[in-house]
């Protein structure tokens, strides 16, 4: 794996020689405005990981989480609040949001649902419909993005979009959806206990070692303990000097790196 920042292995060596402290750098308060966005991104994972349950029923692969697909997802979702269908505000096909310069796919498909007020709710409306059911289950989309809008003021209220598609190219940045959103308390904590420790360190490994995409976007950039703003080998080394008390604090970086040679 190519490391975005190089360090040679002396230093390493004169860094682990650093006396053992353990401390976090706790993340900031969120406002009530991220704590909305956070508890709707929950909810996107959720009906992300009731998706791939049924599709594990039906012998299925997995569908990934890209983070562009549910950026598409949520503006199609707000979209669905004003016009609700398949096509958008402007006339187009609402799946020709999915820019192919910025994610080139072979095909794409588009779920829409309105007024169900819970992940669960919403999978079973698209259940009910055969058209929709057929996109969840279909062998040929590989990743998948997820949106939800809420307005109190409309006439659902709660509007769900689902945006399928087949990509021949790994998309690096996808994820695996879990039953609820896991919220690290401080930088390495991938597990959101408010520790940071080997299972943090064992997640870090099997990220990075491709042996799953279990990672959300939050303990992923908890997970970048180089403060580089990359997920690489780097930052397992570091991860693994602070659970065995050679570095004092986390994220460290390069200058910090630098400072303490």
């Amino acid at each position: 794996m190519k490391s975005a920042v190089k360090f040679s292995f002396r230093a390493v060596s004169v860094l682990i020689s650093l006396a053992l402290t353990f401390c976090c750098m706790l993340v900031q308060p969120v406002s009530s405005a991220e704590q909305q966005y956070i508890s709707l991104q929950e909810y996107a994972d959720r009906l992300g990981y009731l998706v791939n349950c049924a599709r594990a029923d039906a012998g299925l692969k997995p569908l990934l989480i890209a983070p562009y697909l549910t950026e598409c997802a949520n503006i199609r979702a707000e979209e669905c609040c004003e016009v609700f269908g398949h096509t958008r505000p402007n006339g187009e096909r609402g799946i020709y949001i999915v820019d192919e310069n910025v994610l080139f796919h072979s095909a794409a498909a588009e779920n829409i649902g309105a007024g169900r007020t819970t992940p669960e709710d919403a999978l079973e409306q698209w259940k009910d419909s055969p058209k929709h059911w057929e996109a969840i289950l279909s062998p040929d989309y590989n990743y998948t993005g997820i949106g939800i809008y809420y307005d109190p003021d409309s006439t659902y209220k709660w509007y769900w979009t689902e945006i399928f598609v087949t990509a021949d190219d790994p998309i690096s940045d996808a994820y695996m959806p879990l039953p609820y959103q896991v919220i690290p308390k401080c930088s390495g904590d991938l597990t959101g206990d408010g520790n940071v420790n080997c299972f943090d360190y064992i997640m870090m490994k099997k990220e990075l070692l491709n042996d799953f995409h279990g990672l959300n976007p939050l303990q992923k950039e908890s997970a970048d303990v180089m403060a580089d703003g990359s997920l690489n080998i780097s930052d397992l080394v570091i991860m693994r000097g602070y659970i065995l008390g050679k570095f004092d604090h986390v994220p460290m970086t390069i200058g910090d790196l630098i400072k303490s040679k």
